[in-house]
């Protein structure tokens, strides 16, 4: 009987050991193979300087398919960015919105087609043969996913140009252009807070309070092209009509803004919308434009979202775009 125990319990022991080199193998194989990819994809040190300043980014027949993905998120997208102008992307969920702003940025590196950074006096530079560090520094892209990170409000401020040493006359002015400069200075500990609960100076911040400070970083970044992905999905209404208009004034001061939002009540200023639909444009436009397309995917959106409140599209003259100068943009209908 003890010859019996002992045995088995080896035995289990060796089918265990077994059990765990095998999967460690399967996790060495994977590590090769992201290893593998990360190097196909590897971000190069070097490329063709960007014109100075850019005026504007256009894509041309851009597609892109995600690794492993049984198709394409983006078909024959063609846009125009153009500084001094809000540029809005609106669209169901999954229709392409996210991954088009991520191609304009520059991490994602379109399947097909060009993105094209075109200069004041037409000279214009391709993304896969651009400068990628230039490129970056030309951007501030605010994802919905933006990383909460578990240090001091002043440094989840200042990360957002992590390239530079912090300016703390800088920090507080673009929190108070996102709103958020009040709740900050009236924390315990003020800009050394730490803004995750569970540390000595750790305070805990709403969704909403969190978005902002991520507008902080980005407005802190003081990049010409930026691109936001909702940017007032955790406000309040109130919070959501300064935000809105906050951006709004950085296009007045000749920033290329792209908001990416559902609530199209905060595009119905915008100088042009982009509306897509699986991954293609299927309209493009100003708000009134769109809105004058009988059977239109934004008409249909828009009266959507104002039955909710119980208001109707009227034939009344909508609010122009900002200004009354060309809006710069080429139509892709």
């Amino acid at each position: 009987m003890i010859a019996i125990r002992t045995s088995t319990a080896r035995l289990t022991s060796l089918v265990q050991q077994v059990n765990r080199l095998y999967e460690e193998l399967l996790f060495l194989t994977d590590t090769e193979d992201a290893i593998k990819v990360a190097g196909e994809n590897a971000i190069p040190v070097t490329g063709t300087p960007l014109p100075a300043p850019v005026r504007e980014v256009r894509t041309e027949a851009v597609s892109f398919t995600y690794p492993g993905a049984d198709g394409p998120s983006l078909k024959g997208v063609r846009v125009c960015v153009p500084r001094g102008k809000v540029t809005a992307l609106v669209g169901a969920n999954g229709s392409g919105k996210t991954t088009l702003t991520k191609v304009l940025a520059g991490p994602l590196l379109p399947s097909e087609g060009d993105v094209w950074w075109v200069g004041e006096s037409g000279e214009q530079v391709e993304l896969r043969a651009a400068d990628r560090v230039q490129v970056f520094a030309e951007v501030g892209l605010l994802a919905q996913d933006f990383p909460r990170w578990e240090m001091t409000a002043a440094a989840n401020v200042a990360v957002g140009a992590g390239d530079r040493p912090r300016d703390m006359d800088r920090v507080p002015k673009a929190a108070g252009e996102a709103g958020v400069l009040e709740l900050v200075e009236g924390l315990p500990h003020g800009w050394d807070s730490i803004v995750f609960k569970g540390y000595e100076r750790g305070v805990q911040l709403s969704g909403g309070q969190w978005q902002k400070l991520g507008s902080a970083r980005t407005r802190y970044r003081q990049a010409p092209f930026l691109l936001v992905d909702e940017p007032t999905s955790a406000l309040d209404p109130h919070a959501e009509i300064a935000a809105v208009e906050g951006l709004w004034s950085l296009a007045e001061e000749g920033h290329a803004v792209v908001p990416v939002t559902h609530r199209l009540a905060a595009t119905m200023h915008a100088d042009h919308i982009y509306v897509l639909d699986q991954g293609c444009v299927v309209e493009d436009g100003t708000h009134e434009d769109l809105l004058a397309r009988t059977g239109g995917l934004y008409q249909g959106m828009f009266t959507a979202q104002a039955a909710q409140y119980g208001i109707a599209p009227t034939a009344d003259p909508l609010p122009r775009p900002r200004g009354t100068q060309p809006s710069g943009h080429e139509t892709a209908s």
